[in-house]
């Protein structure tokens, strides 16, 4: 009998990563996914380990393939959030003096692109920063 594919809930995916040591896995996970590294990385109990990877499993943050673990299509999107995120948070302050500059859209575009050139290494938040307002 063939399985159907359900996707998963928002909160499936959320849950899935969403303690510490679940994170970690993941990221792991991201980097090496063999069985032997993920364990001795994470120092948990083996029933503690395939419960956190049915998790991830369910929720398609990961798969196996050939007795390794690696991201899915979506896990990878995931991941690349996640590490987005983590950016942002090392720029935060650089991110709080910005919106001391543009309390109510006063400054100027062009000035508010030099700022943010000026301060903000990573492109990513830089295009985030520098799309129009949304209403």
């Amino acid at each position: 009998m063939k399985r159907i594919f359900t996707p998963p809930t928002r909160l499936q995916g959320w849950d899935a990563i969403c303690d510490q040591k679940s994170q970690d896995l993941f990221n792991a996970i991201a980097i090496d996914g063999s069985k032997e590294n993920l364990l001795a990385c994470l120092k948990i109990t083996c029933k503690r380990y395939y419960t956190r990877i049915s998790k991830l499993v369910k929720a398609d943050l990961i798969k196996r393939v050939r007795g390794k673990y690696g991201l899915t299509a979506f896990g990878k999107v995931v991941y690349g959030v996640q590490l987005s995120l983590g950016e942002a948070l090392n720029n935060l302050s650089k991110l709080k003096s910005l919106d001391t500059l543009n309390p109510y859209h006063e400054v100027q575009i062009t000035d508010r692109t030099k700022v943010a050139d000026s301060l903000i290494v990573d492109d990513k938040i830089k295009h985030i920063l520098l799309q129009p307002e949304i209403s």
